[in-house]
């Protein structure tokens, strides 16, 4: 099968396209015919999979938009695919231009947003949009819709998409377990214990509050060291804080087979994501690591954060008993030198019954396999406009009207002439959530 996959990630420099990637390589073994359209500079090998890179310059709030545009742009170069997975910043944009007409495709949700500020509720409507759309297009028909990560993350969406459980495939982040494994085990004589967090250093997934554990367990008499690994904008600050010890390493961006390496000789990796809609609808590529690599993991409990079963090498604590917690439990490990190598080899067994890639790439090709095969409606469904609307042949700039107001209004699908006020187009990464979001107003 011909599958074309629209995404707003780079394979070769963002940090969370090693999901996108694991796909891609899981369905070219599959023996799908796979081509990645993404921004990027060199297409990236990988064997069955055809990476047509898109050069993108907009400012952030415009890269989506000029990344739909430059998918569309390519268009018509591309054999005619089977199916299309479209990532959902994309999805409004290459709908209304008319490249899915008549093709089955299904709306990929890696991550609902997680930023703060205007972006983010701007960001939620955007989200929510695509998942009506989605919706729409697919009206009268079987079969999956779109992708979500997590059973949380499948259920808001149906909360009001009124989608049911066959629609909504959940596809949870995986591992490598080639490239992420335990290290060497450590000389019995080390008392030293290791904690490391990598991913997106932002103030509001809960960095900061990382090296303040560290100080209070040193306070407490423990021999501890703390690495950050990654880039975002509270990487400044931690960088001050490491400079007034030895024991805190700011790393920054490193190469995936590095950061395998620190992961597989550190002993607890750190999940400091508050409960938020966005974290506690995820299912964090991080978590999958630090288990892949035999490391315990100390947390925030929240459902985000949760395996589905309880296991002894998770230690998730309210946001209050976070230190406290983890303090008592560096505490125990110190004294009792087992329970390291006993967390450590359940850890990476549970990964490789539970979180190697192969699981979502199944998933997915199955969930390809009943799309492709039904019917394709024969019109464009456009959200918020009665199915007699005629559709402009090219979409109408959203920089020409303002956001959406906020109204109540709940208008039937009845044949109207209805006048959407589009919100303007915003950045793809993932933004955080505000509760407040944007509606449209209905003019009749």
């Amino acid at each position: 099968m011909r599958i074309v996959w629209a995404s707003v990630r780079d394979l070769a420099h963002d940090l969370s396209a090693t999901t996108q990637r694991a796909l891609i390589t899981g369905l070219a073994k599959h023996g799908h015919d796979v081509t990645f359209l993404g921004p990027g500079m060199n297409p990236e090998a990988i064997e069955g999979v055809e990476h047509l890179t898109l050069n993108i310059t907009a400012r952030q709030g415009r890269r989506s938009r000029a990344i739909a545009d430059a998918v569309i742009a390519r268009w018509p170069d591309l054999q005619a695919p089977d199916i299309v997975l479209v990532e959902w910043p994309l999805a409004k944009r290459m709908l209304r231009s008319g490249v899915l007409d008549g093709v089955p495709w299904m709306l990929v949700d890696r991550s609902p947003p997680a930023d703060a500020g205007l972006l983010a509720r701007l960001h939620w409507f955007v989200w929510r949009r695509a998942w009506r759309m989605a919706r729409k297009a697919s009206r009268g028909e079987e079969g999956p819709v779109g992708t979500v990560v997590s059973p949380a993350h499948a259920r808001h969406v149906q909360a009001f998409t009124k989608l049911n459980d066959d629609q909504v495939v959940v596809l949870p982040a995986g591992v490598n377990l080639r490239r992420f494994i335990p290290g060497a085990e450590r000389r019995s004589t080390e008392r030293t214990l290791h904690l490391v967090y990598h991913g997106r250093l932002d103030r509001n997934r809960g960095v900061l509050v990382l090296p303040m554990l560290h100080q209070k367990a040193v306070n407490a008499g423990l021999e501890v060291t703390l690495t950050l690994i990654g880039e975002g904008d509270a990487l400044p600050a931690l960088t001050k804080m490491a400079k007034a010890t030895d024991d805190i390493h700011v790393l920054g961006r490193l190469p995936q087979d590095e950061l395998a390496h620190r992961l597989g000789t550190s002993h607890l990796g750190l999940l400091p994501m508050p409960e938020h809609r966005a974290w506690s609808l995820a299912s964090p590529l991080k978590r999958s690591e630090y288990l892949a690599s035999g490391m315990m993991v100390i947390g925030l409990d929240h459902e985000g954060h949760r395996l589905p079963e309880d296991v002894p090498f998770m230690h998730l604590f309210a946001k209050e008993d976070l230190h406290d917690g983890a303090i008592a439990l560096l505490k125990q490990m110190a004294k009792d030198p087992s329970m390291y190598p006993d967390g450590k080899r359940a850890a990476r067994h549970y990964a490789e019954a539970h979180l190697g890639w192969e699981h979502s790439v199944l998933a997915l090709h199955e969930a390809l396999e009943q799309r492709a095969a039904a019917k394709v409606p024969t019109t464009k469904a456009v959200p918020g406009v009665a199915d007699e609307v005629p559709q402009a042949p090219h979409p109408v700039e959203e920089a020409q009207a303002g956001p959406a107001e906020v109204t109540s209004e709940v208008v039937p699908e009845t044949k109207l002439e209805a006048v959407v006020e589009p919100a303007p187009e915003v950045e793809a990464a993932p933004v955080h959530v505000d509760e407040a979001e944007p509606r449209m107003r209905r003019k009749i």
